[in-house]
């Protein structure tokens, strides 16, 4: 379990990965813990990339970040062609489907950074 004082430091390095500025003396274990427990983990990943700064992470939470990132694009590609088909068979009997906020934003977007390699 993450001690309150150990929280509060996750919880702010945990923001500064998300605005792309890692700090200095993040404790990476319970960082990743916060991050996995608010489904934040692909999204800081993402936004150490595009910021250039992944690479200040040690390797092991590099490569953690990048596998659960890696993960959840391939889940969200399998979800975005499920809905294309399903649309698609709705379609084919007369019916328009109306797309709430689920999945209009994974379906329609193209995603402005993709890791390379």
């Amino acid at each position: 379990m993450i001690s309150r004082g150990n929280r509060g430091n996750a919880l702010e390095a945990l923001v500064a990965g998300l605005r792309g500025t890692p700090t200095d003396r993040a404790d990476w274990q319970a960082v990743i813990a916060l991050a996995n427990r608010t489904l934040l983990t692909p999204d800081l990943f993402s936004s150490l990339a595009r910021a250039g700064q992944i690479h200040q992470l040690p390797e092991d939470v590099r490569e953690y970040l990048r596998f659960v990132h890696d993960c959840n694009r391939e889940r969200n590609l399998r979800l975005r062609t499920q809905l294309g088909e399903a649309v698609a068979a709705l379609n084919r009997s007369d019916i328009s489907p109306l797309l709430l906020k689920g999945p209009f934003p994974c379906s329609f977007r193209r995603p402005a950074w993709s890791p390379a390699g």
